[in-house]
């Protein structure tokens, strides 16, 4: 099936709130992202197959409708540049979502590399905005219960080790989870505590830019309820790895505290994130 194809069969109408194609569009889509002709780029747990100028679909075993529907509560509830889901369906082991194509690169090193002061500071400006509409969503709770979006256990594949089979109900559960029972658990003050949605995996392969510009947040099957320093802890770690990128991040987001450092540490001597 050429791409031209793909591309007549995703013209086709799609008439349910539950971004099901039809069975037709269905089977073209499958037909072309298991074909020797089909191109594709291979991300951290999927395939990402362009369809064409505007599209792509992302297939694996890892994705699912519940990614399909948080990219579309996040982009219809906040300014946060999502990809829009053009239609989302299971087939057999695997999920599949179409959706808008993003310009530009990951912020990944190499795109830090070459970015002058001025524009890694109006990146990391756009970046504290994602985090602040992002817990807007859900206002800072007293409630310690940590789990996927809406109320499942986190998705097998979003950590390293074995996966949560339930909700975590405190700070020290999650804590223990991810320190794998091998450190005391960490003096978490009230700062610490409570729940937050975000992203949940919110590092430099999940943010696209250009220029200066934060095009799209990416890859959301981690999206869920986590304590209100996740997500920032995250970004902060990552943008440490060069002066200019870790100035920016210490003027406009702040460095974590200590008990917060040292989570990330040992999270990393677990599983590195």
């Amino acid at each position: 099936m050429s791409t031209d194809e793909v591309s007549v069969a995703l013209s086709s109408p799609r008439p349910m709130p539950d971004y099901a194609p039809p069975q037709d569009v269905i089977d073209e889509l499958v037909r072309f992202a298991n074909s020797d002709e089909r191109p594709w780029n291979l991300g951290y747990h999927a395939l990402v197959i362009p369809l064409d100028d505007k599209r792509v679909l992302k297939t694996s075993s890892t994705v699912t409708l519940k990614e399909a529907k948080a990219m579309e509560y996040v982009r219809q509830s906040t300014t946060i540049p999502v990809p829009r889901v053009h239609m989302a369906f299971e087939h057999g082991d695997d999920g599949y979502i179409v959706m808008d194509r993003v310009e530009g690169k990951p912020l990944e090193a190499l795109t830090m590399l070459r970015m002058t002061a001025a524009e890694m500071v109006n990146i990391v400006k756009q970046l504290k905005s994602i985090l602040t509409q992002l817990s807007q969503l859900h206002p800072l709770s007293p409630d310690e219960a940590y789990h996927g979006w809406p109320d499942d256990p986190f998705p097998v594949h979003a950590f390293g080790h074995e996966h949560p089979t339930h909700r975590l109900n405190s700070l020290e559960e999650f804590f223990n989870y991810w320190a794998m029972g091998k450190h005391e658990v960490l003096p978490f003050g009230p700062e610490h505590r409570g729940s937050v949605l975000a992203h949940g995996d919110f590092k430099g392969g999940n943010i696209m830019v250009l220029g200066d510009q934060v095009t799209g947040v990416i890859d959301w099957e981690t999206f869920g309820y986590y304590p209100p320093f996740w997500d920032r802890m995250t970004i902060y770690n990552w943008l440490c790895v060069f002066d200019h990128s870790k100035d920016a991040a210490d003027e406009v987001v702040g460095e974590p505290d200590d008990v917060v450092m040292d989570f990330f540490s040992i999270m990393q001597a677990s599983y590195p994130i």
